[in-house]
């Protein structure tokens, strides 16, 4: 489990060098066009690490953002947090995180959405949308945000291995139709994550067209 901590800072460092697009879609033939970058920031929360209490002077000394970066550069290791009265559910969120960055690969293709309602789902998460893994108990919470410049994405904020069914209950069931990747500081083109064999170029151009109309 040593390995594990310093393991999910290189994930989490990697899948964040890109920006994601999903488009989802229901039995009525509507689309859901989900833009998702990730903020180093949120990292703490998902393997956990916010939660330990007694360490967080050590832990946030240097603020959220820098977490990962300290990680990685040994400044906070496994050893240093391993007797925290709090370390069992940061234990558990660490055994799972290859379940997180499955989200991010073309590990998705088997991935549906969910709506995330929160009155209906009775919730504390302060949540937009909800993407559960049809193969598996993994669930990320995504919260919608207005970033740099006024681009809007989806920021994922919240990671769960289990099964809520309070979360998932009465939802609308959305299939994953589409999925890309662009490096952010690059200017590659797009990688193709997953593409249904019926999906088309002119559905995703409709699905873009749609959000855009929608944001104004």
């Amino acid at each position: 489990m040593s390995d594990a901590l310093l393991q999910s800072a290189f994930i989490y460092q990697e899948i964040s060098k890109y920006e994601y697009y999903f488009i989802f879609g229901d039995k009525k033939r509507n689309l859901y066009y989900i833009p998702i970058k990730l903020k180093n920031e949120n990292y703490p929360h998902l393997i956990g690490i916010d939660k330990l209490t007694d360490k967080k002077e050590l832990i946030f000394k240097k603020g959220k953002d820098k977490i990962i970066e300290r990680i990685i550069n040994n400044e906070i290791t496994f050893q240093n947090i391993e007797d925290s009265k709090q370390i069992e559910n940061c234990l558990n969120k660490l055994s799972f995180f290859n379940g997180f960055s499955s989200f991010f690969s073309d590990n998705i293709t088997q991935s549906s959405g969910f709506n995330f309602l929160k009155k209906t789902a009775f919730s504390s998460i302060n949540a937009s949308i909800l993407i559960k893994n049809m193969n598996s108990h993994d669930h990320v919470f995504f919260k919608y945000e207005c970033l740099d410049k006024g681009a809007e994405y989806y920021i994922p904020i919240s990671f769960l291995n289990e099964d809520p069914q309070k979360y998932t209950a009465n939802q609308t069931r959305l299939t994953l139709l589409y999925a890309d990747r662009k490096e952010i500081l690059s200017q590659s083109e797009r990688e193709v994550l997953y593409k249904l064999k019926s999906f088309t170029d002119e559905i995703i151009y409709s699905a873009t067209k749609l959000w855009k109309l929608q944001r104004r």
